[in-house]
């Protein structure tokens, strides 16, 4: 904790040097710094009944290069460092994306060159390099991938096409890739419309070739496309009520091949037909001065026969749910791994706004395996030993996030946010013994 710390304020200390925006000869430069402090008791009855306390430390630190235009940039050049100290790769950052790794070390998270005003065109860009890519639930794509992406924006309508393939993690303690990573190429994109007001709506398609089987048969390799229509919108009801609605339904079709299963090789193809739905809605009103949300979350995937057969996630795809600009959560919370793989849930969500800077949030999920006789890490990994049964559990999360008021330091502005959490999962006799999990956790989210 003291080196904590120490690092935040010289960070802040260094930082106070440069303003936010400088003007150079020939270009501009924008920078943002922002220091991560976490720790979470929890205990688990996994297979390793395990108990034990984390702590991780992160600068994450971006820097824009801008080379002026007539109106904006005509060239971008980016660069997003990454200093972790974590004690283990089970805690995760709650403010932003991203895999951490345990110990101590420096990985380039994001580095990009962006030519604006592709083809003198104003909404149209052309990006290459290391760059994030993240959607509203993380299941199409949520992670940094080396890229070319071509993107344009026409206010009523838009959308990007992107060609990459991860060759390493950049990182200096950690630096190849997992196996799974390994040799595979991605092409995806969406294309979106503004039909109202306050309506968005678009498909979406990600394709995935895996190469990496001609030396390595330690993992199954996929190769197939997934196709989706998202739909995203909310209507003011009256002066005090007003409703969100979000809906993503995705298909998959393709191949496994060389299918490892379970500890023996098997040299082997099955084709895959799949499905996923999410959706969630909720309304936000006021009671006098009070504010509250209340809203559901529903989700499914098909009833797969094999543990290939079906809808899942790629490397490149989780179940992390964002929240622009506070903290992120889970497709079913934050207590189990979601695959999105042979699973039904259904959850119960509702804050309370305290002020215009804190509030409460309640989340209560509900998960069951759709067929039975699969093993447990289809669905959620393979933390805990399979049960008999088709009840995976049910997972119970208050979050207390609050945003202090911003100091002005040096010219430049500190905000600081505060994120308390704590958890309970009630197994199900889908998981051997139907333990009773716990976790307490504390974030500290520090940006200047």
């Amino acid at each position: 904790m003291k080196f904590s710390l120490i690092a935040i304020y010289f960070l802040f200390w260094a930082s106070s040097f440069v303003r936010a925006e400088t003007e150079f000869e020939n270009f501009v430069l924008q920078d943002t710094h922002k220091v991560v402090l976490q720790g979470n008791y929890f205990e688990q009855d996994t297979l390793n009944e395990e108990e034990s306390f984390n702590y991780s430390f992160k600068y994450d630190g971006s820097y824009l290069f801008s080379i002026p235009g007539l109106d904006w940039p005509t060239w971008d050049v980016f660069f997003r460092p990454w200093f972790v100290a974590s004690s283990s790769e089970e805690i995760s950052d709650s403010f932003s994306s991203g895999q951490q790794f345990e110990g101590v070390y420096l990985e380039a998270r994001e580095f990009y060159v962006r030519k604006n005003r592709l083809f003198d065109l104003p909404s149209v860009s052309l990006t290459v390099g290391r760059q994030q890519y993240s959607d509203y639930y993380g299941i199409w794509w949520d992670d940094s991938i080396e890229s070319v992406k071509f993107e344009f924006d026409k206010t009523l309508y838009g959308g990007f096409l992107a060609l990459g393939q991860q060759f390493y993690n950049y990182n200096t303690d950690t630096n190849e890739l997992n196996n799974d990573q390994k040799d595979v190429t991605y092409l995806f994109g969406e294309l979106w419309f503004l039909t109202g007001p306050s309506i968005r709506s678009g498909i979406r398609a990600f394709g995935q070739y895996d190469h990496s089987y001609d030396h390595d048969l330690e993992v199954s390799d996929f190769e197939g496309v997934k196709l989706g229509y998202f739909f995203d919108a909310h209507s003011q009801i009256n002066d005090e009520h007003e409703l969100f609605f979000y809906s993503d339904f995705s298909l998959i079709n393709g191949e496994y091949q060389h299918i490892n299963s379970g500890s023996s090789f098997i040299n082997a193809d099955q084709s895959v037909q799949g499905w996923a739905f999410v959706s969630e809605i909720y309304d936000q009103f006021r009671l006098d001065r009070h504010r509250f949300k209340v809203g559901v979350r529903v989700g499914m995937t098909d009833s797969p026969e094999n543990p290939f057969s079906g809808h899942a996630l790629s490397p490149v795809q989780t179940d992390r749910v964002s929240k622009t600009g506070q903290y992120s959560t889970g497709l079913s919370g934050t207590m189990v791994n979601n695959n999105l793989s042979n699973i039904r849930f259904l959850g119960v969500m509702a804050e309370y706004q305290l002020d215009d800077r804190s509030h409460i949030e309640f989340l209560a999920f509900d998960m069951e395996k759709r067929n039975a006789e699969l093993d447990l890490a289809v669905s959620i990994g393979d933390a805990y030993a399979n049960g008999d049964g088709k009840s995976i559990g049910q997972s119970y999360e208050v979050f207390y996030f609050t945003e202090l008021f911003p100091k002005r330091v040096r010219g430049r502005e500190l905000g600081i946010d505060l994120l308390l959490s704590a958890g309970f999962f009630n197994g199900g006799d889908a998981i051997q013994g139907s333990p009773d999990d716990y976790r307490v956790s504390v974030g500290l989210n520090a940006t200047f």
